[in-house]
């Protein structure tokens, strides 16, 4: 048997690890044997086997982990909930295992996955940037500057604020033109607060004599 077998927690993306990319590989485990293997070597991982290493095996040797590995990950059960980020942690065995003893050592494990965080409880410090760049002037529009800092690995960012204004006027129509005749006219608005209608005092309009 070899001698070196390999317990790593590994993170479960959302909503499974390799959905991400049609690709049939989508991680990779770098090993090394300390001498020329002398008998056949296989991988697995989650249970799951790969196609069988003849022996002879002696260089650095990168072995693909394809998309039957990433389903049997994505099937076991979960072994910690991160309560900080919601985030899905398993402990993924990963085996190499021969007929004859000997050893190999891991160098490298890595795993390509798609990771979705929404983030959230950032108003006030938004409006507080926000209403520090309308003072003096209104610009047509507020760049809110963004800083993010990653170890490793590609990042993709997306978003933007919405907001609603406090009071909203809707769309209404009045006649072109009101001679004052005796006639009655009836014009009907509509307004809408963001936080109470009641707090609407009172509603003018304006009308221009020609």
């Amino acid at each position: 048997m070899v001698e070196q077998s390999l317990r790593k927690i590994m993170s479960k993306t959302v909503p499974n690890i390799g959905d991400h990319s049609n690709n049939s590989t989508i991680g990779m485990i770098a090993f090394l044997p300390d001498s020329a293997s002398t008998s056949s070597l296989t991988m697995s991982v989650a249970g799951t086997q790969a196609v069988p290493y003849n022996s002879g095996l002696s260089g650095l040797t990168f072995a693909p982990m394809d998309t039957s590995m990433v389903a049997a990950i994505n099937t076991i059960s979960t072994t910690y909930i991160d309560p900080g980020t919601g985030r899905i942690w398993k402990i993924v065995d990963i085996d190499f295992t021969s007929s004859l003893s000997q050893s190999i050592d891991i160098l490298s494990i890595s795993i390509g996955y798609d990771l979705t965080e929404n983030v959230t409880g950032l108003g006030q410090q938004m409006f507080d940037y926000h209403a520090a760049q309308l003072v003096g002037s209104i610009p047509a529009s507020i760049d809110i500057p963004l800083t993010y800092v990653a170890d490793a690995g590609a990042v993709g960012l997306d978003g933007g604020i919405i907001h609603e204004l406090m009071i909203t006027n809707r769309p209404f129509t009045v006649p072109e033109t009101m001679y004052p005749d005796g006639q009655v006219y009836e014009i009907t608005t509509r307004h809408h607060h963001l936080n109470d209608n009641n707090k609407i005092g009172e509603v003018m309009l304006i009308g221009t004599s020609s």
